[in-house]
């Protein structure tokens, strides 16, 4: 009797070993996955441009703009993106109505826009995406609203970002830093740490007054907007513009260019950072630099400046990777007002600099467009 409880164990150990290796080897084999599909609704075959989640249950998705006859769509799911409803159309808009970037701040209280062009207009809902109205300010690239009434947004091509106190009624311009160094001041995207420092990123300058070598900035605000100052990574790091940001606190934050690569920092970037005026005023008393006149220009175009005081004065062109051009002025020039041409005889169509140096220092630089 005692044996055949022992053999009767040892079949049910045996069959029991079998199955558990049968699941081990199906486990190994085809590991349950971590990821699942979801499917929308058909939206006339189109593919979506944005999708935003305001928690692990409420998002909304948008369609890109294809042409002026086409439907706008807003969905929304409540569960994850297990299912999607359609919320909003517009059949027969024009291109502005088609929005392919959306952001929510909370159910009911969100915006759309299309950024193909500064022009577009801004739409707002209160009632969670069932109707929408249109607002000033422009389209976004990028928003974040710290409440519901203070919050701000840029876009790729502005070199401003842009306020508002009242729940996006009213914008004002708060610009980002130019002149010395830099040559592009546009802004993409922003990180919101608290309601005074915001991180952001888009533009690009040379590495030092004397430097051809063009690097991506990185711009730090700790007043809300209000003033702003920039650095630039370890010019060994050899990226030329950041495109995506994102901070978790003053001191860990990312950022990246569109191709795979980045830069990471969990000590709050470099130790120092630059402060400049805001645009429109003079970076020093004794020039003005003007945007070159006409801009794009083929094959000619007239750059002016400014001096209120003697001065040795140089001005250079340089291309799209910094390589030196030509030089427009070289010689020693007192105060008054003054003109150079540029000839781009002979030049590919792109994107040029102009910088002027005083005294061999370089006080602001300006693109110009060349369009064959």
């Amino acid at each position: 009797m005692k044996n055949q409880k022992i053999n009767k164990l040892s079949t049910f150990l045996y069959y029991i070993s079998i199955l558990t290796f049968i699941i081990a080897f199906n486990f190994a084999h085809n590991p349950p996955g971590g990821w699942y599909q979801q499917f929308m609704p058909n939206i006339g075959n189109r593919s979506i441009s944005d999708i935003f989640f305001l928690d692990s249950l409420t998002g909304w998705a948008v369609t890109p703009y294809i042409d002026l006859d086409d439907t706008a769509y807003v969905l929304k799911t409540n569960d994850g993106g297990d299912n999607w409803e359609i919320k909003y159309t517009r059949t027969g808009a024009v291109g502005y109505s088609n929005p392919n970037h959306i952001y929510f701040k909370n159910k009911d209280f969100g915006f759309m826009s299309n950024s193909i062009t500064g022009s577009n207009p801004l739409y707002r809902t209160t009632n969670s995406g069932v109707n929408w109205t249109q607002i000033p300010g422009g389209p976004f690239t990028d928003i974040y609203f710290i409440d519901s009434l203070t919050g701000w947004k840029s876009l790729q091509s502005s070199t401003v970002i842009k306020k508002t106190t009242n729940g996006g009624l009213n914008w004002s311009d708060q610009p980002m830093p130019q002149g010395g160094n830099i040559i592009s001041s546009a802004i993409y995207r922003f990180s919101n740490v608290n309601k005074n420092t915001i991180w952001a990123v888009g533009g690009y300058a040379f590495v030092s007054s004397s430097s051809t070598t063009i690097r991506g900035i990185i711009y730090r605000t700790t007043s809300a907007g209000e003033n702003w100052s920039y650095q630039i990574p370890d010019t060994n790091i050899q990226i030329g513009r950041y495109n995506y940001c994102k901070f978790i606190n003053n001191y860990i934050g990312w950022a990246y260019r569109i191709s795979p690569t980045g830069i990471h920092t969990k000590v709050g970037g470099d130790s120092t950072f630059t402060n400049i005026k805001n645009p429109n005023t003079q970076i020093a008393d004794n020039f003005i630099l003007y945007q070159n006149y006409p801009n794009p220009f083929n094959p000619n175009t007239i750059i002016s400046y400014q001096l209120s005081m003697f001065n040795y004065v140089s001005m250079k062109v340089y291309d799209i990777l910094g390589n030196e051009i030509k030089t427009l002025v070289n010689t020693k020039q007192g105060s008054g007002s003054y003109k150079v041409k540029f000839d781009g005889s002979g030049l590919p169509s792109g994107v040029y600099f102009y910088s002027l140096f005083i005294d061999g220092d370089r006080v602001d630089t300006k693109k110009m467009v060349l369009v064959r």
